[in-house]
């Protein structure tokens, strides 16, 4: 069982109960390249925009998130209610 989080400074751990970035799988690894590229291409050159709140750049950016499936909500499409509460 691996310790998460910064217990491990506090009292005696073996080094192999503690999660790093070596134990990682193949899909956490994916993950992070596709949450770096979408920053990289779509948040980061639209971050002024953002910052001015111009209608709707965020909730673009949002929808684009969510078909990456970056927003962490797993939501059967016959349930998604959120395309009649975003305005379009």
């Amino acid at each position: 069982m691996f310790k998460k989080g910064a217990g491990f400074l506090l009292e005696d751990t073996p080094a192999e109960e503690i999660f790093t970035r070596e134990h990682l799988s193949e899909e956490h690894i994916a993950i992070k390249r596709t949450v770096e590229e979408f920053w990289a291409n779509e948040v980061e050159p639209n971050l002024p925009a953002i910052r001015q709140k111009k209608t709707g750049v965020a909730l673009e950016i949002m929808r684009k998130s969510a078909k990456l499936g970056l927003l962490g909500i797993s939501v059967p499409e016959k349930f998604a209610a959120w395309r009649w509460t975003c305005p379009r």
